[in-house]
């Protein structure tokens, strides 16, 4: 299963990546604030099929996109040595009626989110000059 498809909504992403997104991201930012909200930003090299104007151009102006996520009715969170993390592959999981799980795990490295779904917030754009 692709992480656009437990996206809500996910119009932008599906337009920027109608193929899906590649299987290998990079979990860049986890957020937890005391109302209960929290937020996944994961990170992504793929280029995206649509022009965004203000962004530029893709591998010019940058080559790396973060989507910022909402995690709706966070159920579950945990990580092993994040220090450890890069570029993975996702491994997304339905968990029978109550939502999903979303997992990513290297040698060392380990995280797995289980919430109800993820709403899209934003994305940015950087240049990522590390090889």
């Amino acid at each position: 299963m692709n992480l656009i498809d437990i996206i809500y909504p996910n119009q932008f992403l599906q337009s920027l990546f109608p193929q899906g997104l590649a299987n290998e991201l990079l979990v860049g930012k986890v957020e937890f604030d005391s109302s209960g909200h929290s937020w996944l930003t994961i990170h992504t090299k793929q280029s995206n099929h649509a022009n965004v104007k203000k962004w530029g151009e893709y591998s010019k102006d940058y080559n790396t996109i973060a989507i910022k996520l909402s995690i709706c009715n966070l159920k579950s969170f945990s990580v092993v040595k994040w220090f450890n993390a890069g570029y993975l592959p996702v491994e997304i999981i339905k968990n029978n009626d109550e939502g999903y799980i979303f997992r990513q795990e290297g040698e060392v490295f380990k995280i797995e989110i289980e919430a109800e779904f993820f709403s899209f917030h934003s994305c940015d754009t950087y240049l990522n000059n590390e090889g």
